[in-house]
């Protein structure tokens, strides 16, 4: 055998050329099934990719309480498809498993060089793994939302309106427009409320309504069921429209029903009475709470301007208005709730047109308006301070409290993210 390839190899006639042809075909193979190697391995990444994103997505859907689970398994899917740049790309399985969302995809590469040897395909998998696991809750919170419903929350909610209400209100003839403390039905046989409303000028009641509808529906939807809300409406006295409740349509009931007509009882801002009112009626809780689901932490949430006022007569000069009293606010605070103040800053009486319906209470404001700040931040509990003057800021301020209420509830807004 030996002396046979010896002189096999010697051989001329082209032995050599067959053997050469060979060792080329066998190298053109090799060095192509590794570009196939890698071809195939690139498509396992986009596929990969594209695994991971429907998870995301489904998990994201998931998460969001958007849609019931045969509509999140479709939309996952079609995310898949979508981000899938493989040839023929075919939808995943989609599994939703204890607390996981799993996306597993399979594809059928097709191979050139090695297709050569047989191996015409090659097989590729990708799999991705969503949590979709509930928030972590730790915290319960009752939330007491005590609002005005004094004439005073019948200002403009923007400067623009109280040009407007200037311009066009005259309850005394020939005595100039009036957009503040003109709340009576004189003159012009209607009231300052009615006025705006034929007009189309905002108020601050239209405020307040659409914040604490727009606030307290944020938090019970973001609290997965550890906070209750009740509303109490105040002027005169305090009158509770809706005891603790998880239910939005209570509230918006609530909110519907309070009432911001002039001429309806209230006749202005009593804050000893209000207060007193609270505690004697039990409309709120003497402790603080320790954030369990049998003892919420509690918070009241104060929406005032500030002022003491009281409705002597629309001419008769005999104003009483004074800034709140500190020490008012300590009948709630030391029954335990945290004591959240809202300042709805008290229009500048410098800047507000005065009309003999006005004169008075505008020249008496004008007297001890730089103390109803720090009176009301003396008022509030440490940090709980908050304040608005028109439109934006008051947004803003009530943005504030939602944060800072949604503290206690211990609820983090999960996030969709991939475990493997």
């Amino acid at each position: 055998m030996k002396n046979f390839l010896t002189k096999y190899l010697k051989r001329e006639d082209g032995n050599f050329a067959i053997i050469s042809g060979l060792l080329v075909s066998v190298l053109v193979v090799t060095a192509g099934g590794v570009l196939d190697i890698a071809n195939a391995h690139a498509a396992k990444q986009r596929l990969q990719n594209a695994s991971d994103s429907a998870a995301i997505a489904g998990a994201a859907l998931f998460l969001n309480h958007e849609a019931i689970p045969a509509e999140i398994l479709k939309h996952t899917k079609n995310v898949f498809v979508e981000n899938c740049d493989v040839e023929n790309c075919k939808a995943p399985q989609v599994q939703i498993v204890d607390q996981e969302l799993r996306v597993s995809a399979t594809h059928k590469n097709s191979n050139f060089f090695l297709g050569m040897i047989g191996k015409k395909e090659t097989e590729i998998y990708a799999e991705s793994v969503s949590d979709i696991s509930p928030a972590a809750s730790v915290g319960y919170v009752d939330v007491y939302v005590l609002f005005d419903i004094s004439s005073s929350m019948m200002f403009p909610d923007t400067q623009a309106g109280v040009d407007i209400m200037e311009a066009n209100y005259e309850p005394f003839a020939g005595l100039g427009g009036c957009a503040f403390a003109c709340h009576g039905n004189t003159g012009i046989g209607v009231t300052g409320d009615q006025v705006a409303q034929s007009l189309g000028v905002y108020l601050r009641e239209d405020r307040m309504r659409d914040e604490i509808d727009r606030i307290t529906e944020q938090v019970l939807d973001d609290s997965d069921g550890r906070a209750r809300v009740s509303l109490i409406s105040y002027g005169t006295d305090a009158r509770e429209l809706v005891s603790l409740t998880e239910l939005k349509s209570v509230i918006d009931a609530g909110i519907a029903s309070s009432n911001y007509t002039e001429g309806a009882g209230v006749t202005g801002t009593n804050y000893e009475t209000v207060f007193a009112g609270l505690v004697n009626n039990n409309l709120i809780p003497n402790t603080a709470g320790d954030g369990s689901e049998n003892d919420p932490h509690n918070i009241v949430v104060f929406i005032t301007d500030g002022v003491y006022s009281t409705s002597p007569g629309a001419t008769s000069g005999a104003v009483a208005d004074m800034p709140i009293n500190p020490s008012t606010c300590d009948m709630i605070k030391n029954r335990g709730p945290e004591l959240f103040v809202l300042d709805v800053t008290y229009p500048d009486p410098t800047g507000i047109q005065a009309t003999a319906a006005s004169a008075a209470r505008l020249q008496n404001l004008s007297t001890f308006y730089d103390q109803i700040k720090p009176n009301l931040q003396a008022c509030a509990s440490p940090g709980r301070y908050y304040e608005g003057k028109f439109n934006t800021e008051i947004v803003s301020a009530f943005d504030d409290i939602l944060s800072n209420v949604m503290d206690y509830t211990g609820v983090e807004n999960p996030q969709a993210r991939l475990i493997r």
